[in-house]
C-alpha cells in the first residue's frame, strides 16, 4: 500500500505539471497575439512616420526654395536702392521714390 500511495503521489504531481505546462502554453499563444498585433501596429506607425517624413521634407524645400527666392529679390533690390539714395544724395533729396 506504500508503493500505492506514491504513485498516487506521482500521479497528482503529474496531473498537476499536466496543469500547469497547458496553461503555460495557452499564455504563450496569447503573448504570442499579443507580440504579432504589437508587430503589424508598429509597422502601421513606421508607415506614417516615413508618410510624416515626407511631407516635412517637402515642406523644408518649399520652405528653403520661399528662402532663397526672398534672398534674391532682396539681393537684386538692394543694388537699385543704394543707387535710387545715391541719386537722391546728388539731387539732395531724402527720398527719390517721394519726389516722383
Amino acid at each position: 500500500s506504500d508503493t500505492d500511495g506514491s504513485t498516487k503521489s506521482t500521479q497528482r504531481k503529474l496531473i498537476l505539471l499536466n496543469n500547469i505546462n497547458v496553461s503555460l502554453k495557452h499564455t504563450i499563444k496569447q503573448q504570442m497575439k499579443q507580440i504579432q498585433a504589437l508587430k503589424e501596429e508598429n509597422k502601421s506607425v513606421k508607415i506614417e512616420m516615413e508618410k510624416y517624413k515626407s511631407i516635412v521634407r517637402k515642406q523644408q524645400r518649399k520652405q528653403k526654395q520661399k528662402e532663397k527666392a526672398k534672398d534674391k529679390e532682396s539681393s537684386q533690390e538692394a543694388p537699385s536702392r543704394r543707387q535710387d539714395s545715391v541719386v537722391g544724395d546728388m539731387l539732395g533729396i531724402d527720398e527719390l521714390a517721394g519726389a516722383n
